[in-house]
């Protein structure tokens, strides 16, 4: 048997070399994923929605709108990716592509940790150390590895929200002095709204970080939710407007000229249709259950009922009351990075629809924010143990929540199976 002593150092070794065993990992699960697309007549390793966006990209390079593919519902910058599918006659590419993206993402993670390191004053021991440590939490997580192989686009608004940041980041440690980082950042910003909706949750914090004296701190909690609106167009310096008007002209601009090749198609299945979208298959959703029983049985009855029609925006209440509640209290105290991380986490458990893909939305800031984390902690932590053994108590609470969070998914994926593959009626069970 392989010693305790033997184990610590494969698990050093695999940290110190993060970018290779990432690398490593990635081809073994593609190698895998060949196997049983090939052999595995049941159940296919390839994400269905990969050949919806490779049979749009089929549709492109035959010069005709990639909405013709039915259940397209992207911008056609995936189909535009995908059509290296199509040119090379390699199905895997754009896996390949994804899988790339991943490891991409963990340098830029990097970049951004040493950001962290330069803005926090109290220098933690080991830093490079903990720095791919946090990095391996990202590289060597078998879910963002399974997802990208499996041929999810979704890395590709994550990693722009990720470059988004680290302009941010960078404009500010030049005082923001350097216009050229705020307006790529607006840019990247502005560009990862166009591809998924969601990061404009982050728009808040975001015009926050460049100002943080813009509102001031001494008002109740409640009355910025109240005066959002109104408030977060006042006191705006130079900084923010540029980033404002760059980020919204890069997202009017996309849409615009989109919407010039494909018209009203284009707007409907890449925005229009998430707005009102209840899916009553199987998913994570807290409000599944609710849309699979008025999907069919009530919804002659209910055809014309305004509670009804109104479910998906009824739906969408809590969720977001919750994304600007955790956004503004954590904004207002510098906590830019909790903020977004906090943000997505709730926008994803409270979502009409979530899926597996969708937890690689706060799977990718999980690094930043266990470094804010433990940052916050420091002073509780004993240096002279290391960093990683000394900070075992703060870790705790973090292992345990990921942990009934893996059980719980393990539980969804058994009787999502047992629905899905063997016709038995779980429905009630997938829902809690």
């Amino acid at each position: 048997m392989l010693s305790e002593r033997t184990i610590g150092k494969a698990f050093k070794y695999v940290v110190e070399h993060v970018y290779l065993s990432t690398t490593c990992l990635h081809l073994l699960v593609l190698c895998y994923g060949l196997l049983q697309d090939r052999f595995n007549v049941s159940v296919k390793f390839t994400d269905i929605d990969y050949m919806v966006f490779t049979d749009a990209a089929r549709a492109v390079l035959q010069g005709k709108s990639p909405y013709t593919r039915h259940t397209y519902r992207y911008t056609p910058l995936l189909a535009y990716i995908a059509s290296i599918n199509i040119i090379f006659k390699m199905e895997i590419l754009s896996k390949l592509l994804f899988c790339a993206v991943n490891i991409l993402s963990g340098k830029i993670l990097e970049w951004l940790l040493i950001l962290l390191d330069v803005d926090n004053e109290t220098k933690i021991k080991g830093s490079v150390t903990l720095r791919r440590f946090l990095i391996s939490t990202w590289l060597l997580n078998p879910f963002p590895v399974v997802i990208a192989a499996r041929g999810s686009a979704d890395i590709i608004p994550s990693i722009l929200v990720l470059i988004t940041i680290y302009f941010l980041m960078k404009a500010k440690y030049d005082s923001f002095n350097n216009k050229i980082n705020i307006i790529i950042s607006a840019f990247f910003f502005g560009l990862s709204v166009h591809f998924k909706l969601y990061p404009v949750i982050y728009g808040f914090p975001f015009i926050f970080f460049i100002n943080p004296n813009y509102l001031k701190k001494d008002r109740p909690l409640f009355w910025y939710i109240l005066n959002l609106p109104i408030k977060i167009f006042t006191n705006l310096n130079i900084d923010q407007l540029i980033f404002g008007l760059v980020s919204f002209s890069t997202i009017v601009s996309l849409i615009s000229f989109f919407y010039y090749l494909y018209g009203w198609e284009f707007l409907y299945e890449t925005y229009l249709y998430h707005a009102i979208r209840k899916d009553h298959r199987h998913n994570f959703s807290v409000f599944f259950y609710l849309f699979y029983l008025t999907m069919y049985s009530v919804k002659e009855v209910l055809a014309s009922n305004f509670v009804y029609k109104a479910l998906p925006y009824i739906a969408s209440i809590p969720q977001m009351f919750l994304v600007a509640l955790s956004g503004i209290s954590l904004v207002r105290e510098g906590e830019c990075i909790m903020a977004i991380f906090c943000q997505t986490v709730l926008f994803v458990a409270f979502n009409k629809v979530c899926t597996s893909q969708y937890f690689l939305w706060w799977f990718i800031l999980f690094p930043l924010a266990l470094r804010v984390y433990l940052t916050n902690n420091i002073a509780q932590l004993d240096e002279s143990k290391g960093i990683i053994h000394s900070a075992s108590a703060s870790f705790t609470p973090i292992l345990i929540s990921l942990g009934v969070w893996l059980i719980t998914k393990l539980s969804w994926l058994y009787f999502a199976y047992n629905i899905e593959m063997l016709g038995q009626p779980y429905f009630l069970s997938v829902s809690f």
